[in-house]
């Protein structure tokens, strides 16, 4: 088997399984903005390319992104700390020795002090390290660091229907500390990089879909509607209900062809600034009550996938106050939660 690699990383041999620590390199093959014009949203369609991988998913399951901190985050940093970037430091978790610029690329995160660092530099936790950092002995400053976590997407299609490929749905997003704005690590990687990026399985089998002849509700606004591409792409004769919701039809209607033309999928939306009234996916909930009643008698499985702070809170709450027990489905394994 061939596997791209590059000198960053320790090479995939064929006798290694796919994980953090040997990760596979996927080339992006295709990389396009859903959002038509006047969005207040950025939100990608990406496909990778798992070609010679033996890499298996299951449409419910997530993957593993390596990222790497933006070149411009990274020059600033070395600014700060008055050094070039070819310093040679040792990576205290791998003891390889690594130029600075490699390491704060791929290895550290630079977007938040780390509570060594705050303490060594005497300031707040919640500082930008860009406001405080100052020149420091730099393998001191590099062992202080937290490393740079993976992050982790919700495969948007199933592998039977789209071979030797993984899609991603990828929204990106910008927030700022200290009036200085940083954009999301992976998403601006993904959405920027040319070169293949290193992915690796993370299987999420409660999110798994049930056998095609069990009906399913789906509810998942933006990008929530990742999974249940793949869970459709799956099953394209099953009973299957989505409540998808966004902020403007005419603009965030993702995959809106496809999903409109599905041969047997209920849809239904929720397109929050399209009325003078916001209306979400709970809302709609409400609107079918009956049917849904209906559904979860006849055997229905019902899945939430997106923000758990409102969205799955609020989604649930609904479901209790139309005589949909969530906690009774959660233990007969019928309500599925794939949130954050």
């Amino acid at each position: 088997m061939t596997f791209i690699s590059d000198t960053s990383q320790s090479p995939l041999l064929a006798t290694d399984e796919i994980s953090r620590n040997h990760p596979f390199f996927a080339p992006i093959t295709t990389r396009c903005c859903l959002n038509k014009s006047g969005s207040t949203k950025e939100t990608w369609h990406i496909e990778l390319d798992i070609s010679g991988a033996d890499f298996d998913y299951e449409p419910g399951d997530s993957i593993g992104i390596l990222p790497h901190n933006p070149a411009q985050l990274v020059d600033a940093t070395l600014e700060k700390l008055d050094a070039t970037g070819n310093e040679e430091i040792v990576h205290k978790k791998t003891g390889k020795t690594l130029d600075l610029r490699t390491l704060l690329t791929e290895y550290v995160t630079l977007t938040s002090l780390s509570p060594k660092l705050a303490r060594h530099l005497q300031v707040e936790k919640s500082r930008n390290p860009l406001t405080v950092l100052k020149p420091l002995d730099l393998q001191t400053y590099c062992d202080m660091l937290q490393p740079l976590l993976p992050r982790f997407y919700s495969v948007a299609s199933s592998k039977r229907a789209v071979g030797s490929s993984i899609h991603l749905l990828v929204a990106t997003f910008t927030y700022s500390v200290d009036e200085i704005a940083f954009s999301g690590i992976a998403s601006h990687y993904l959405t920027t990089t040319e070169s293949p990026v290193a992915i690796y399985p993370h299987p999420n089998a409660k999110f798994n879909a049930p056998s095609k002849e069990t009906p399913i509700i789906m509810i998942g606004p933006g990008t929530g509607l990742a999974p249940y591409r793949g869970f459709l792409q799956e099953r394209p004769c099953s009973e299957n209900w989505l409540f998808f919701g966004e902020r403007n039809r005419a603009s965030d209607f993702y995959y809106q062809e496809e999903l409109e033309s599905h041969p047997s999928l209920k849809l239904t939306t929720a397109f929050s600034r399209d009325t003078p009234e916001k209306i979400y996916v709970q809302h709609r909930l409400l609107d079918h009550k009956t049917e849904l009643q209906n559904w979860i008698a006849r055997g229905a499985h019902i899945y939430v996938c997106g923000d758990a702070r409102s969205m799955a809170r609020d989604v649930a709450n609904t479901f209790d106050s139309i005589g949909i027990p969530t906690r009774e489905l959660r233990k007969a394994g019928r309500y599925h939660l794939d949130v954050y």
